[in-house]
């Protein structure tokens, strides 16, 4: 397992540092990896696929996100820090939610995937459920006050009363939306 973790990070690091050149140089910089490393030099099309792992461009988003990414003044560099794409689905690139707080980071990870879904939905929303197994996979899950944080949290998320495992989609607020907009600053 430690090593699968090993070489996500090697991913995400490769392909942060290939974040800022165009996607013809992407692939001449990873063709050429690959022959100082003495590996056989992909055809150009699995060189595409490896060097476009991560690359959402405008036309991947939303008109819904692109216009919160307008209003946030928010870029996608920055939502490329966050999410790549592999294939037609989006994926977290995070690592470190920047919080030691189960419930600041419960908030995080439901902003986070309110962002997702909206990429490819335009809907700013998510499912609690997911919330919560992600929170237990992080090993920040509180039991007792799983819904008590959305609760307090409650200005974040449009008509909400209560949570509801039965109903666990939510959807953010304006409020909400510049919450998340301050912790896409905050993970880069």
């Amino acid at each position: 397992m430690t090593q699968t973790v090993d070489d996500l990070e090697a991913v995400r690091a490769i392909i942060k540092t290939l974040d800022p050149f165009e996607q013809k140089d992407k692939e001449r910089i990873i063709r050429w990896v690959l022959e100082k490393l003495g590996q056989t030099t992909p055809s150009i099309s699995q060189t595409q696929v490896i060097a476009g792992l991560q690359d959402l461009s405008e036309t991947d988003l939303h008109v819904k996100v692109r216009q919160f990414l307008k209003k946030s003044g928010l870029t996608v560099g920055l939502i490329n820090q966050i999410f790549y794409k592999e294939g037609t689905e989006i994926k977290p690139l995070y690592d470190d939610l920047k919080s030691t707080k189960a419930a600041e980071s419960q908030i995080r990870i439901s902003l986070l995937h309110a962002l997702k879904n909206a990429i490819t939905t335009g809907d700013f929303k998510f499912n609690g459920e997911d919330v919560r197994a992600e929170t237990q996979l992080r090993k920040c899950y509180d039991a007792a006050n799983f819904a008590a944080t959305f609760k307090y949290n409650k200005d974040m998320f449009d008509v909400f009363t209560k949570y509801k495992k039965n109903s666990p989609f939510i959807s953010l607020s304006s409020k909400g939306k510049e919450r998340l907009a301050e912790v896409i600053k905050e993970l880069q």
